[in-house]
């Protein structure tokens, strides 16, 4: 048979015993080399791993850097999250921010970080409201700048639990084409500045 089962015997030569010839069990010779050789399939807890590159598909991040990793798991511009060089600089691509378009009222969504949000509202009155971290849990330091396309109001509101703080407590864009900035500095804190009335 090709493969010997643990209660096989091989003829063995014993050095430690004048040159006898003994019988050994398979299942014996299977227990010793187990434990001079690393099994063909076994695991390591990730404590074990000390160097090397773990990929994407096993769990890690494909990467040695941490600018590298951003990239590989999509946490670049393209996320709304730009990429910082080794002297915290935005690189020049990312510099520019997306841009979404709105027509209606709506809540701020966590992919619109960074983003310029046009408001293309004709004379319609809209509200942009600023959801509590419990549920869009932006990082602090995001910033999402708001325009007002078209002469109907645009006010910036807080959902539940969250404050924004503004000059004068203004929360609405002054002006068609105005312009705010919204940055998130707490929890559930922002600050507001720009073109407000």
């Amino acid at each position: 048979k090709e493969t010997p089962a643990d209660a096989d015997s091989v003829a063995l030569v014993d050095s430690a015993d004048g040159s006898k010839t003994k019988r050994v069990l398979w299942s014996r010779i299977k227990a010793v080399l187990g434990d001079v050789f690393a099994a063909l399939s076994h695991t390591h807890a990730a404590g074990d791993i000390t160097s090397g590159t773990l990929g994407l598909a096993r769990g890690g991040t494909g990467a040695a850097t941490a600018a590298a990793a951003r990239t590989n798991l999509g946490a670049g511009a393209a996320s709304g999250l730009a990429t910082l060089d080794g002297s915290a600089k935005v690189a020049a691509a990312q510099a520019s921010a997306r841009i979404i378009s709105k027509t209606a009222s709506a809540t701020l969504a966590l992919a619109e970080a960074g983003c310029f949000i046009y408001f293309n509202n004709g004379t319609t009155a809209c509200t942009l409201t600023v959801p509590a971290n419990s549920s869009v849990a932006f990082p602090v330091g995001t910033e999402i700048e708001v325009l007002r396309g078209g002469t109907g109001t645009i006010t910036i509101a807080a959902a539940s639990g969250v404050t924004i703080y503004s000059v004068d407590s203004a929360k609405k864009i002054d002006s068609q084409f105005g312009v705010v900035c919204l940055k998130k500095t707490g929890t559930d804190t922002w600050v507001l500045a720009g073109c407000l009335g």
